[in-house]
């Protein structure tokens, strides 16, 4: 016996968080990339229009990301 495919209802914060992206692009014309599309991540970042996500690592650490996740450890 097949089961039925749920439907699935979009939050309205998702469709909220959709919208803010269209008008920042909007406003910057420029297009964010899309996260889990490895393609468009590994695409040149120099233009400076490019919307891009830079992942940091441990060289990127200073005293105020430190703090910062002091204070996440302690609030949780």
């Amino acid at each position: 016996m097949k089961k039925k495919p749920r439907n699935y209802v979009i939050d309205s914060d998702i469709t909220d968080s959709l919208n803010s992206i269209k008008v920042a692009e909007a406003i910057v014309g420029a297009k964010m990339d899309d996260p889990t599309d490895v393609n468009e991540l590994a695409k040149d970042l120099d233009d400076p229009l490019k919307v891009g996500y830079y992942i940091a690592d441990e060289n990127d650490e200073d005293e105020d990301t430190k703090e910062t996740r002091k204070s996440i450890l302690v609030a949780e």
